[in-house]
């Protein structure tokens, strides 16, 4: 399995709740995840300028004083949407199975999951609120990039570093090879989709786009037979 890219090898039931005392570690699970769930469906919604504590309390039922007491303020709040975003992107990625003789099978998996995430709604939603405050909110692109894009790149660095020592790559900066690969697989589709040019690209576009980056990408790195 893929293991934050470097190289290794139904249904949630919840139990009713209480009637008083301290919830338990699931039940405190449980309702963060709602809350974060609720807190993520405003901000991609509305926005960040326009979602507040408030809104994120009356729409979740918890109360504004315990979002505080959690989170702290907005900014703390919308970071944790941020991560668990990426948690589930990169646990996604983290089902890729790594063959190691065989890096191309990799990274065409690693590219096709990164594709779909970032033309799927939730991936346009995100990065269009993003682009439209971060003026007004210049933390936002420093959090979005850190949770999202940046752990992304580091992941898939990490990978192409494992390659590299076991000599089947030569690449001299897996972190620059990693951010190269990444515009490769993304480019245009992406910039387009965001856009609204063109009809949006079904699964077997993504697909094959997925398969030439990373023939472009390999092209330029495997080490010359002798």
């Amino acid at each position: 399995m893929l293991d934050a890219m470097g190289e290794s090898g139904g249904r949630i039931t919840v139990g009713r709740s209480r009637t008083g005392g301290r919830p338990t570690r699931a039940e405190s699970a449980r309702r963060l995840d709602h809350l974060l769930s609720i807190a993520t469906g405003l901000f991609l919604e509305c926005g960040y300028g326009a979602t507040t504590i408030e809104a994120v309390a009356r729409a979740s039922g918890i109360a504004k004083k315990t979002i505080y007491r959690r989170f702290g303020d907005k900014p703390a709040l919308f970071g944790a949407v941020l991560r668990r975003l990426s948690d589930r992107w990169l646990k996604e990625l983290g089902e890729v199975s790594v063959d190691s003789e065989a890096p191309d099978r990799t990274l065409e998996a690693f590219a096709r999951q990164v594709l779909h995430g970032a033309v799927s709604q939730e991936g346009m939603m995100l990065s269009a609120m993003i682009q439209a405050e971060a003026r007004a909110f210049p933390q936002l692109a420093q959090g979005y990039y850190e949770n999202g894009p940046g752990r992304l790149q580091a992941a898939l660095a990490g990978f192409l570093a494992a390659q590299q020592a076991a000599g089947r790559l030569a690449i001299e900066e897996p972190e620059l090879a990693a951010e190269q690969f990444l515009h490769l697989a993304l480019g245009g589709v992406h910039r387009r989709a965001m856009l609204g040019i063109g009809p949006a690209p079904d699964r077997a576009a993504l697909d094959r786009r997925a398969a030439l980056a990373v023939r472009l990408f390999l092209d330029g790195c495997r080490r010359p037979s002798r």
